[in-house]
């Protein structure tokens, strides 16, 4: 009888070095992958951040480009406005001062 109880102790003390065991290496784990998912926030966070970073170039570049177009465009139309009025303008004065005096 003493043997069995002896063996109950042997196999309750197993049982309990395995559970603790185990217990460790959950925890171990718990700690490892706590660690993991930070540096993984860590990196998604980082690569959101330089993403953002280049759109905000990419979009900063397409601005100065559309403005530097609609510049130019403008330019082109104030130089057409300014080539038909000195080429119009004497005659567009004469037609003016004669309007003025016929009346």
């Amino acid at each position: 009888m003493e043997e069995v109880i002896k063996r109950i102790i042997d196999i309750e003390e197993k049982a309990q070095a395995l559970m603790d065991h185990t217990l460790e290496e959950k925890e171990t784990l718990i700690k490892s992958y706590e660690e993991k998912m930070q540096a993984m926030e860590k990196r998604i966070i980082e690569e959101a951040e330089t993403k953002i970073e280049q759109i905000r170039k990419k979009e900063l570049s397409d601005s100065v480009a559309e403005r530097k177009a609609v510049e130019s465009q403008c330019d082109l139309k104030m130089k057409t406005i300014e080539e038909k009025i000195r080429k119009h303008k004497e005659v567009w004065v004469t037609d003016l001062v004669n309007q003025v005096l016929n009346r």
